[in-house]
């Protein structure tokens, strides 16, 4: 894959107001986006942009091969002397011939986004030093972790999510408001409704029915996965559905994404983290 390149300008510190001396609590998340959108001058609700903010950090992004279907990194931070360089590999794990050629490109601009947003909050662990940033807090899991779930909270604003109704059409207006994937759209609405109920992106392959993410634990789903798999099949012939069929008195709505093999499945009565009563 050819490198190509964001446009960069001399860094600006006024933007790097926000210095993280440890891994924060995941609780802490959505407060730490909400002060990196205001030190970044992003409105609340407003689409991340990304090539805005990084000229303003002095980011430069490249994009690369770095082998990624072999195993190797998604993504490399690089501090230098008045910024960094972010290599990122849009690449998914499965290599290119594994996605549908018309779903190739919003694929690789929705990975593109997710990449940058999380190499954008590893530079929270850095402080400016005159050769160049200066790490304060070693790389971890834990770390990674913490990047992903705030990299998904910057690219989606709980506050935007929250004005939303929880259901699956929500997902899909987060998703084409916001420009992310389905799964990070779906991410945030779940966040911004964190005790409305549960919700799965289901993937309709062949006669079988796949999980591609929840919010729901494994006990939940694995209780759940027969309706689940009758809920998808109505919603793959119909477009859409809604019916009580995954718990007495636990309603949930499906919409199938032609094109995609995706339902998408929220369910109100369901907590995201406990079988139903």
């Amino acid at each position: 894959m050819a490198s190509t390149h964001l446009p960069t300008r001399p860094r600006n510190t006024e933007h790097q107001e926000i210095r993280l001396g440890q891994v924060p609590e995941p609780s802490e998340v959505p407060d730490i986006a909400r002060r990196a959108r205001k030190a970044w001058e992003l409105r609340p609700r407003a689409k991340l942009d990304l090539r805005r903010i990084c000229g303003n950090l002095g980011i430069e992004v490249s994009v690369v091969s770095l082998e990624v279907p072999e195993g190797g990194a998604q993504g490399f931070l690089i501090p230098r002397p008045g910024g960094f360089l972010v290599e990122i590999d849009p690449e998914p794990r499965g290599g290119w011939q594994s996605v549908p050629p018309s779903l190739r490109s919003q694929l690789e601009r929705h990975r593109k986004r997710f990449l940058i947003a999380h190499e954008l909050t590893h530079t929270l662990f850095y402080e400016d030093h005159p050769t160049g940033p200066r790490r304060l807090v070693p790389d971890s899991p834990r770390q990674e972790s913490f990047c992903d779930e705030l990299a998904r909270t910057l690219l989606v604003p709980l506050d935007a999510a929250a004005e939303l109704p929880f259901d699956p059409q929500s997902a899909v207006e987060i998703q084409r408001r916001f420009d992310v994937s389905m799964e990070v759209a779906l991410r945030g609405l779940v966040a911004a409704h964190r005790d409305a109920g549960a919700a799965w992106l289901l993937l309709q392959e062949s006669d079988e029915t796949l999980v591609q993410w929840t919010s729901a634990d494994r006990r939940l789903t694995a209780q759940a996965m027969r309706g689940l798999r009758g809920l998808a099949n109505r919603a793959t012939k119909d477009g859409h559905s809604d019916a009580a069929l995954l718990a007495p008195g636990a309603h949930a709505w499906a919409r199938y994404l032609p094109g995609r093999a995706q339902v998408i499945v929220t369910c109100r009565r369901f907590a995201s983290n406990r079988p139903p009563d």
